[in-house]
């Protein structure tokens, strides 16, 4: 529920007021973080024990504590309107994305050459 009232608020005037520059809805990063953001923050008041969540609120809850909810999305979960702000993302925290990779992508440890 928190998670479909975050994108409602952005289909109304929330939209056009944090990107006036365009003309029609599309779906954003901004837009996405904050309803993921939403249900992280959701679930942590919820005082569930971390080994009782299901695995998938579990990493949502350690991406968006580590501060890598964006990056996760931006490389996982992109869609056409999402994918409009990698090069915002990119150029503003290049770092990020590239301790995201090695830390959720690119495992240390592994050896490329095998």
């Amino acid at each position: 529920m928190g998670y479909s009232l975050a994108r409602a608020s952005y289909r109304g005037d929330r939209f056009k007021k944090e990107f006036p520059g365009e003309k029609a809805y599309r779906h954003t990063l901004k837009e996405e973080n904050a309803a993921l953001s939403a249900v992280a923050e959701i679930v942590k008041e919820g005082k569930i024990k971390r080994e009782n969540l299901d695995e998938s609120l579990r990493n949502l809850v350690e991406l968006h504590d580590a501060g890598m909810l964006e990056c996760w999305i931006l490389i996982s979960g992109s869609d056409d309107g999402i994918a409009q702000n990698y090069g915002r993302l990119s150029q503003q925290h290049r770092q990020l994305l590239r301790e995201y990779l090695d830390r959720y992508v690119v495992h240390s440890g592994v050896n490329p050459a095998r």
